[in-house]
């Protein structure tokens, strides 16, 4: 059921990611996955102030216009792709927090709480690479708008290295 070219090449590059390539029994469909996208762009939009750029719609499972056709679609898409990918581990540790025992009797001590330990720091270390990249993609913005007020040239064959405005895909602090 795969109705927009974001579809499928976003569905392949997230079971890359997750590594769920068993074709013959993949542990999401690919409308699990799609829905997943589709509420994690809600969510990346939401984080960039970029609701009056994108139409969302989650219960047609639709993002307009496609994200793989924007002026910022590879920071777009990865930024959904990470999202997704926070959610899915997310939930992973809740799981695997609902499961874990610990339980102490004298000098014993039993703990199967390992997997949840593992999957908070798995959570954590996706949550901040969430944030470096909103954060990259934030101030790659501020500095072509700022370039922008200040007359100087912008766009991707400007060579700015001289100036104090960063090139898209470059970041100066």
């Amino acid at each position: 059921m795969i109705a927009q070219a974001w579809q499928g090449i976003l569905v392949l590059r997230f079971r890359g990611v997750i590594w769920d390539i068993d074709e013959l029994s993949p542990e999401y469909t690919d409308e699990q996955i799609i829905d997943l996208l589709v509420i994690s762009a809600k969510l990346v939009c939401g984080d960039l102030g970029l609701s009056s750029t994108y139409e969302i719609n989650t219960q047609e499972s639709t993002i307009r216009p496609d994200p793989l056709e924007a002026p910022e679609a590879e920071a777009f898409t990865n930024l959904i792709l990470l999202r997704s990918q926070l959610m899915i581990a997310t939930g992973e540790w809740r799981k695997s927090v609902k499961k874990s025992v610990e339980i102490t009797f004298g000098r014993a001590h039993i703990n199967t709480g390992t997997n949840a330990s593992a999957y908070k720091d798995l959570v954590n270390e996706l949550m901040r690479q969430y944030k470096d990249e909103i954060n990259k993609y934030q101030l790659n913005n501020l500095g072509q708008v700022l370039a922008v007020m200040s007359g100087s040239p912008v766009g991707p064959d400007h060579d700015a290295r001289g100036s104090s405005f960063p090139v898209r895909g470059e970041l100066r602090y």
